[in-house]
């Protein structure tokens, strides 16, 4: 345990403080419950790491919760309780990785720890840290894992607090080994018991440990150790049990030895980036020694292999020579460390197993002479050998590096304590008992770093960090390939000059890309450095069927395909059995989370597709795309009907029910849209069979896309009637996402056509979505008669539900003409026509739409009726965007009734379920109205956490909902006390381009009173450089008295062209008595067009007649016909003179036409303007 990486975590939740522990730079483990009180997750969350006695770098850091991810469903009750957290800057300390441990053996365990109870002198400061210590009984059982029993015996608080309350979240340590987190006590046992998580559950889950092992502190692995009391004693009485060693040290801490049999490795690449989790985990393998071999259930004798497989380029065989040379290195292997290249994936003939034995037979020091002359007594001297090495106590270490075949290995593979290392293409599943590690392309970052390490390599090159856009642009055209990026990294060495977007240029022609991705000489083991070479040999292993396989899946539109597409491609009774095949060749990856999809490597695909039109004839290429185009067509088509909303019409029987078509339709978006672009005709019949599918997911940007080159197709083709059909759709999904001009066009584009084909169905479809948009824009009146029109057609028709749509949306804008009779009357009709026919879901739309107006004329209760009836239509329909609308509504309603309970909970779950839909816009919205809610019912730490994720949902929007949600945020931090969070919140939404917002914010709370608010509203624009914040602000403070501050912002102000700050600094002199410089300032003002500065100078200049006998300053102040007013003509031109006299030639002359203009007009009248210090702000309310 490092107390320099001990962490205090908070929430701001009346129970949200708790401990944690960094496991690395960004990442603090802790309890689930800490982050997630009250089943809710913390808004907020403020992190101090470090110990004040061990260091003084004590930091604070914002974090967010990155596991389990929040944006998903909320964590079931059975979870394990552990959460990571995600820190917004690092916090580098010194020390290696944390080490994960697993509490064994009979004997209790001694634990250690660190948190923050409450029972502590001063709770939550990170000056009282209590150590925890004691033993862990490994026999007790608990529900919630660990058993922690405690020499402390706090006694609880006088106000009722659980004295262990801030220790959730505690890293629990056994023997310097991580192996729980602290998620409860236990008041039954006095105090004196704890309960603990057990790591190990959370490390089995791939997400938890994947995060582990890439943002750990550096040398971290999600490996784990076995930890038994130092003490224990095996049952039988003999030796004692300890735990894991390495020469008679914990393992780990032993130092290098090096070894003293034969090391034959190749020298391993000089940096490995971005594979340290992978190192790890085989080096935890490949140790030798007995606890090791117990903990995987190994008898003496049993082979124990490691295998590394992957594509070709992707970096197995440097893994494994850093791995191998790293244990040479630490002594583990004193028998040797062997090394063969098996050629299974090369240009050279394949080395078999008798070869191999000859030359390891030989590297151990076996003489010609004594070397066996046959194959099989070659391996049997073989086997001899290492089983002599295994007695004496010499482990040996064998690497068997590009093997093709299980035969090529498999007579070559010593028994324990030795242990075997191999590379391959292939997976290798007919070995049994492999330790597999898989490795894919890097991540970009990584791909970043190793490209940036190439080119420093030999010289001060900068080019990757000075061009990174360029850089991960590049990184991604590799494939993130460790071998293309080498290729590349090399290319860029020879040419300093070239710059990485002139490489990226050359990758940009997927023609060609493979030939710039190689390279005029060999690896270090001499293999070309060309990725079509490298792909070629695993090619050439395919059998007949795998590689036309392989060829023709290059031609499948899209970035995925699955098994039962695959099927329709390749026409092949044994389809799913060369998918396979290429899986474990690895020119197929199987989507981890979806068994039934595959994808190939972007380059790989390349390659296949370059060979596939090579064999386009004899593969048949042609008809094997269009089977899979018909697939495609088909199934969508089929799962269309499933998402008909009239109960009683057909469906297809190809999915069973709706979701299953909805599912589908999901997984194939992209295939589907990919097959759009690649053919006409495939193009014509999805635009129109996924008009539903688009619009119900809310896919308007692929329904745009879609329906734009379908429009153009039938207007290629002279088909003016799918042209007009084709072109609502169009519409439809322009006015979705705000492009009200283009759908106003195609609406009528496609009316006209209707009227020229003569179809009044479509004439009536057009209508009614033209009337939609123009109800959009506000063209009301245009938009009632489209909807009148259309629900004529309709009705003239027979068409039932066509015209309850229009009547539906011929009610809501009447709603909105505030014409609300009317619209309950028509909104009543549709809802009945669209019961009659069974069209639950537009009933539901109905209801929603009737119920917005039924509250507006004050029939709430009904409104909730009808909204809970809609909610729960969207619900059975599974259009969970139209749930989470209606439930919103139905949040508001209920709070109009006083149901205040039931409204927090709906807005809740509207928020989850807008959030499942990717509208963040409208998610953002529910959490506002929630958080307003909240804070009528006095629930200010809740609507703190509310208002808190508002504003992270809303900050990308650009709409004025986020300026809406970081104010109300703001105001209620201020009301609460908490001002210094006030002022980040502002600040940093100031910076983001909302300082307007604020200083509009600022100005309600001077009306209401207010003044702090309004005053730490304007300090956060101001600071973020709003001229018109920073002149308000001067102006309360120097009616506060402020004067020296409030002067340094109206300067400031001034300096940026702001002419009220010039005015109030006039003002500021004229009240302080600096009569002389504020007459200046008006002056000023009022050349730069500031109104009141005209009055204010007549004012200050008819208080000195008769002071200044050098000169005229301003005529009488004659009254104009209107009282109040003066005589602008005379005050412009002795402003004139002003400057004239002033030396001011520059704004005299602008002012001269103004003064002549005004003379001639005679009279401007102010109308009984008030000229004060405030130019927005109303002063005298503000004081109130």
């Amino acid at each position: 345990m490092d107390p320099q990486r001990l962490a205090l975590v908070r929430t701001g939740a009346p129970r949200g403080s708790g401990s944690g522990y960094l496991v690395g730079p960004h990442l603090v483990l802790t309890a689930l419950h800490v982050v997630r009180p009250d089943e809710r997750w913390a808004g907020h969350i403020e992190v101090h790491v470090g110990h004040p006695r061990y260091g003084t770098d004590l930091v604070q850091r914002s974090a967010r919760v990155c596991w389990p991810d929040p944006h998903k469903a909320a964590p079931p009750a059975h979870s394990v309780d552990v959460a990571l957290l995600w820190l917004d800057e690092p916090v580098e300390t010194s020390g290696g990785p944390v080490r994960w441990g697993r509490p064994g053996g009979v004997v209790p365990v001694p634990f250690e720890g660190a948190g923050f109870p409450a029972f502590a002198a001063d709770a939550g400061s990170m000056t009282q840290c209590e150590y925890l210590r004691g033993e862990l009984p490994v026999v007790s059982t608990s529900s919630s894992g660990w058993v922690l029993d405690c020499p402390v015996w706090p006694a609880p608080a006088g106000s009722g607090e659980r004295p262990w309350a801030g220790a959730s979240g505690s890293a629990i340590f056994c023997h310097g080994r991580l192996v729980g987190v602290a998620v409860e006590d236990n008041p039954t046992m006095g105090w004196r018991r704890l309960h603990a998580v057990p790591i190990h559950e959370a490390l089995e889950l791939t997400e938890f440990a994947d995060l582990i092992s890439r943002h750990g502190h550096p040398g971290t692995t999600s490996a784990l150790e076995e930890v038994i009391a130092q003490n224990a004693v095996r049952s039988d009485g003999e030796e004692p049990v300890r735990p894991p060693t390495h020469n008679g040290r914990p393992y780990g801490f032993a130092p290098p030895a090096e070894s003293t049999g034969p090391v034959t490795l190749p020298a391993a690449p000089a940096e490995l980036v971005g594979r340290q989790g992978p190192l790890q985990q085989i080096l935890a393998w490949l140790s030798p020694d007995p606890p090791q071999e117990a903990e995987f259930g190994l008898q003496t004798g049993t082979v124990v292999v490691s295998a590394v497989a992957g594509m070709g380029g992707v970096g197995k065989t440097a893994l494994a020579l850093h791995a191998a040379h790293q244990a040479s290195q630490e002594g583990r292997f004193p028998g040797g460390v062997l090394f063969a290249d098996l050629r299974g994936y090369s240009t050279d003939p394949e080395v078999g197993p008798p070869a191999v034995a000859d030359r390891f037979l030989r590297a151990l020091g076996v003489k010609d002479d004594d070397l066996p002359a046959s194959a099989e007594e070659k391996l049997d001297a073989w086997r001899t050998v290492v089983k002599d090495l295994a007695r004496r106590g010499r482990p040996l270490l064998v690497v068997l590096d590009n093997a093709r075949t299980a035969d090529q290995v498999h007579p070559l593979l010593p028994g324990s304590p030795h242990r075997a290392l191999i590379t391959s293409r292939q997976t290798m599943s007919a070995l049994r008992g492999v330790r597999r590690i898989t490795l894919e392309a890097l991540e970009p970052e990584d791909s970043l770093d190793l490209l940036e390490r190439a080119l420093r390599a030999e010289r001060d090159d900068d080019r990757i960090a000075t061009q990174r856009e360029d850089a991960l642009r590049l990184a991604a055209l590799c494939g993130h390939l460790p071998l293309a990026l080498h290729i590349t990294a090399a290319l860029l060495r020879d040419v300093r000059t070239r710059s990485v977007a002139a490489q990226v240029e050359a990758l940009e022609d997927v023609r060609t890309r493979l030939d710039a991705l190689a390279y005029d000489d060999k690896d270090s083991e001499g293999r070309p450095l060309a990725v079509r070479v490298t792909f070629e040999l695993s090619y050439q292993h395919l059998n007949a069927d795998q590689a036309r396989a392989f060829r023709l899946l290059a031609s499948a539109p899209g970035p995925d395909i699955s098994t039962d597409a695959a099927a329709a491609l390749l026409a092949h009774p044994g389809a799913e059995r060369l998918l396979h095949g290429l899986a474990r060749a690895h020119l197929l990856h199987p989507d981890p989370e979806r068994q039934d999809r595959w994808s190939m490597h972007d380059l790989v695909r390349v390659f296949a597709d370059e060979r596939g039109r090579v064999h386009a004839d004899t593969d048949q290429r042609a008809a094997a795309l269009a089977r899979l185009l018909d697939h495609y067509v088909t199934l969508a088509a089929a799962a269309d009907t499933h998402l008909e909303t009239v109960a009683g019409l057909p469906v297809s029987d190809r999915f069973p029910d709706r979701a299953t078509a909805l599912d589908w339709l999901d997984a194939e978006r992209p295939n589907l849209l990919a097959a759009a672009a690649a053919d006409t005709g495939a193009c014509t019949v999805l635009a129109s069979v996924l008009t539903r599918f688009l619009d119900h997911r809310r896919h308007f940007e692929d329904a745009i896309t879609l329906n734009t080159t379908a429009v153009r197709i039938h207007q290629e083709a002279g088909d003016r009637h799918r042209e007009g059909l084709t072109l609502t759709n169009l519409g439809l999904a322009l006015s979705e996402v705000r492009r009200f001009d283009e759908a106003v066009a195609a609406h009528r584009q496609a009316l006209d056509i209707m009227n020229d084909c003569g179809d009044r169905q479509g004439k009536g479809q057009a209508l009614t979505n033209l009337g939609l948009v123009l109800s959009q824009v506000r063209r009301f009146d245009e938009a009632i008669a489209a909807h009148t029109g259309a629900a004529g057609i309709f009705r003239d028709t027979g068409d039932r539900r066509g015209e309850a749509i229009a009547l539906t949306n011929h009610g809501a804008v009447l709603d909105k003409l505030g014409r609300f009779d009317e619209a309950i009357d028509i909104h009543s009709a549709a809802a009945r026509i669209f019961h009659d026919i069974g069209d639950r879901h537009n009933a539901g739309k109905a209801r929603n739409n009737l119920a917005l107006v039924l509250w507006e004329v004050g029939r709430v209760e009904e409104a909730v009726e009808a909204l809970t009836a809609a909610g729960e239509i969207f619900h059975h329909t599974g259009d969970r965007h139209s749930e989470g609308s209606a439930l919103t509504n139905l949040a508001y309603a209920l709070r109009l009734v006083g149901r205040t309970e039931e409204a927090v909970s709906t807005y809740t779950t509207a928020v989850d379920i807008l959030g499942s839909t990717g509208d963040r816009l409208s998610q953002g919205k529910a959490l506002v109205n929630k958080g307003a809610l909240l804070v009528e019912l006095d629930r200010f730490e809740e609507a703190v956490s509310t208002y808190t994720t508002a504003v992270d949902i809303l900050r990308d929007t650009g709409g004025p909902e986020s300026a809406d949600a970081v104010c109300r945020l703001g105001a209620l931090l201020v009301r609460t006390g908490r001002l210094d969070e006030a002022v980040t919140v502002l600040s940093t939404a100031a910076r983001n381009g909302a300082a307007a917002a604020l200083c509009r914010q600022a100005s309600s709370h001077a009306a209401a009173g207010l003044t702090r608010q309004a005053e730490v509203f304007l300090r956060a624009a101001a600071d973020a450089g709003h001229l018109e914040s920073k002149v308000n602000l001067g102006v309360l403070l120097a009616e506060a008295g402020c004067a020296q501050e409030a002067e340094d912002l109206f300067r400031a102000a001034a300096d940026g062209g702001d002419a009220n700050a010039v005015f109030n600094l006039g003002v500021l002199y004229e009240k302080t008595g600096r009569l002389k410089e504020a007459r200046s300032y008006y002056l000023h003002a009022a050349a730069a067009g500031q109104r009141g500065a005209l009055s204010r100078l007549w004012s200050l200049t008819a208080s000195q007649r008769g002071q200044d006998t050098q000169r005229t300053v301003l005529p009488n102040r004659p009254a104009t016909a209107d009282t109040g007013g003066v005589d602008a003509g005379a005050m412009l031109e002795s402003l004139y003179e002003e400057l004239r006299l002033a030396g001011d030639d520059d704004r005299a002359q602008r002012i001269q036409p103004k003064a002549a203009a005004a003379h001639n007009e005679r009279w401007l009248r102010h109308g009984g303007l008030q000229v004060d210090w405030l130019s927005r702000l109303d002063l005298e309310r503000l004081g109130k």
